[in-house]
């Protein structure tokens, strides 16, 4: 005797035993071919976990610097948006103290204050305008008709003449 067989070749071989050497032969063949072929599956298989493995620590730290630049745009985006607060709510607290009831009142009293005045400044300009237009009508036209006429005299007179037409048309 000696060690019993461990694995499935040595197995076969003790089978074989004395029979055929050249079954035997074809045995141990058998057996070195597939002690190889362990071989290298093991080989490939260590190099597949070293793979995964830099693999794995290359996605971790490609995650991490997403990560790190998502938070960088955030801190960013924050600070952007604070700027943005400080400028905008002194404003809507001055709109909302406008719309509070105790100074709301003083601030709709001077609101009208000033439309009152825009409404009589823009009366007295028409006022103004109106007096000019009429200054310039009434100014007497040198032509050949109508000599020492003033506008407003000339058209009442065409209105006169087209009245008195339409009315001899009318009659005939």
């Amino acid at each position: 005797g000696g060690a019993p067989p461990t694995t499935e070749s040595e197995r076969t071989l003790l089978r074989l035993g004395s029979a055929n050497t050249s079954a035997r032969a074809a045995a141990e063949i058998s057996v070195r071919k597939a002690l190889a072929t362990r071989k290298r599956l093991d080989e490939f298989d260590k190099r597949l976990c070293t793979e995964l493995d830099r693999f794995r620590k290359s996605k971790a730290s490609e995650v991490r610097g997403a990560m790190l630049a998502y938070a960088q745009h955030r801190e960013e985006y924050a600070t952007s948006a604070e700027s943005l607060w400080i400028r905008v709510l002194p404003k809507i607290e001055e709109a909302h103290l406008s719309l509070d009831p105790f100074t709301a009142g003083a601030a709709y009293e001077e609101a009208l204050k000033k439309v009152e005045a825009a409404k009589q400044d823009q009366e007295l300009k028409q006022k103004d305008l109106h007096q000019k237009q009429t200054e310039k009508v009434d100014e007497p036209t040198r032509g050949r008709r109508g000599r020492g006429k003033s506008r407003t005299a000339r058209e009442e007179s065409r209105t006169k003449r087209s009245k008195s037409r339409t009315t001899k048309v009318q009659i005939e």
